[in-house]
């Protein structure tokens, strides 16, 4: 497929990878911390904890087994394979699964809108899908976002391609995008909307297979069933951890608390104009979205973007998370591709359309470094949080259990080597969260939750043998906190304010 591409397309994707390969090797810190250490934490059970491919391990729940069933581990397992062989887990490894994805989604997306659009609208849509800031954030990350945006586009493609052709090629290449997609979101499901539209608008045409359509719709739905309808479900029952839950009640729950809640949606626009799209991009965006739509092509188009619409609309307690706004860049992209070259037709002065043109994408150019350059420095915490970490690991027992207190993820027990929990000293911005948010599972929190102290306490009945903290002035903030813990546990290593370690059990 490459070799067919054009050499400008080729000129501006090198440079699109050159851009993310600076500082590539960086702690797993700078962006969706959270998202990227559960994931790393699946790769490292799997590597060195026994491969148990259907069963996804983080250590984030004290002694375990604790599994997340976020997505089928297409990613972490052959990762895995490969951090056993290295006998280690390096970042840039991690990262680079992400980018690899976004090369060959890059390479597709081109394809595809080619397919529909043309060379012209093809090659403004990559440039924009290229350079999107959260297209350059998520293809450094580690977290199955862009392998799921790859699978996607590769079933829209082949897809599009086998309802002409009917080759097997096609035919496999669409399943396994669609399959894989699904497998690694459910709520990808939404795909089924564009390709719905695409057979209404094909069959009276061609002389569809629909044996082949039915071994389509079985080879994707059997595995998928199998996953998020059995294999899922019942290790949620077996083993239910207090953030993987998803079910039809969860959705509805979710849903009824985020739809009335302003400030989601106020969230959601935030994170379109300034992440995903760019405020320029956005009104050409708009302009796109908006204009007359006058053949299949722009129909396919627009029940692409319902459905990614619908995507944020079921399950909003995920979706205001500014990653979730992934889903959008490509579709994005088309439309605001075809907003600028409907407006550069309808502008007559040429001299005035060029000196636009250079001014608006110099403009664009420096908003999308401004929102993605900070992302590319390792701020000094990072620096910390790892060498806590290694301090942990060499001071503690392999199988001890540690209280890592930074922030509320687990950005810091991931970097300790163990497993434990995470843990806040300061709970204000999590109790008036859970009382805006009115969800079953935030109201069960807020009713559940105890003071530090106690949860503390609680913590250590339960087996925790050490606290550890980052930014040692956390303390700070919860007076009766620091009383208790400085005066009856013992401080096994401090460094400055850097971190702090005590030892809870005298044994």
């Amino acid at each position: 497929m490459i070799y067919r591409l054009p050499a400008l397309f080729l000129s501006i994707l090198f440079i699109g990878i050159a851009v993310r390969l600076i500082n590539i090797n960086q702690p797993l810190l700078e962006y969706n911390a959270t998202r990227q250490v559960q994931t790393a934490m699946i790769v490292r059970n799997f590597a060195f904890g026994g491969f148990h491919f259907l069963h996804p391990e983080v250590d984030d729940q004290g002694r375990g087994p604790t599994y997340l069933m976020q997505d089928f581990p297409i990613i972490t397992a052959p990762l895995a394979l490969i951090c056993y062989w290295l006998k280690g887990i390096p970042e840039w490894l991690l990262r680079s699964s992400s980018l690899v994805f976004f090369i060959m989604a890059a390479i597709v997306f081109y394809k595809l809108t080619e397919l529909y659009w043309g060379q012209r609208v093809a090659f403004f849509s990559s440039l924009i899908f290229i350079f999107s800031p959260l297209s350059i954030l998520m293809s450094r990350t580690f977290q199955p976002d862009m392998p799921m945006i790859f699978f996607m586009l590769l079933c829209f493609y082949y897809f599009s391609r086998w309802l002409y052709s009917m080759s097997w090629r096609d035919f496999i290449l669409a399943t396994v995008g669609f399959m894989g997609a699904v497998l690694l979101k459910v709520t990808n499901l939404y795909m089924l909307l564009p390709i719905s539209y695409l057979l209404f608008a094909t069959y009276k045409k061609r002389n569809l297979s629909y044996w082949k359509l039915g071994l389509f719709f079985l080879l994707v739905f059997l595995p998928i069933i199998w996953w998020w309808g059995y294999h899922t479900a019942r290790i949620r029952t077996l083993y239910p951890t207090p953030y993987d839950t998803f079910s039809i009640n969860y959705v509805i729950d979710s849903m009824k608390a985020h739809l009335i809640y302003i400030p989601f949606y106020t969230e959601i626009f935030k994170h379109i104009i300034w992440t995903a799209l760019t405020p320029l991009i956005f009104i050409t965006f708009l302009y796109g979205l908006f204009h007359k739509r006058r053949n299949r092509e722009d129909n396919f188009l627009a029940l692409w973007f319902a459905g990614v619409i619908l995507f944020f609309l079921i399950v909003p307690e995920q979706s205001k998370q500014e990653y979730y706004m992934l889903n959008l860049v490509p579709v994005a992209s088309i439309f605001t591709t075809k907003g600028i070259l409907i407006a550069a037709e309808r502008i007559k002065n040429k001299r005035f359309l060029r000196m636009a043109t250079v001014l608006l994408s110099l403009f664009t150019l420096l908003f999308v470094t401004y929102v993605t350059l900070p992302k590319y420095l390792n701020r000094p915490v990072y620096a910390d949080i790892v060498e806590a970490g290694k301090a942990v690991d060499n001071i503690t027992e392999k199988d001890a259990l540690i209280i890592a207190s930074h922030g509320y993820g687990p950005d810091f027990l991931y970097y300790c080597n163990r497993r434990g929990w995470t843990f806040l000293i300061d709970r204000k911005n999590l109790i008036e969260y859970c009382k805006n948010i009115k969800t079953e599972i935030n109201l069960r929190t807020l009713k559940e939750m105890q003071g530090p102290i106690q949860h503390l306490e609680r913590l250590k009945n339960n087996g925790a043998d050490y606290f550890a903290l980052v930014d040692v002035k956390e303390l700070d903030k919860n007076q009766a906190f620091k009383h208790h813990i400085m005066k009856n546990y013992k401080i096994l290593t401090r460094k400055d304010d850097t971190y702090i370690v005590f030892k809870l059990k005298n044994n």
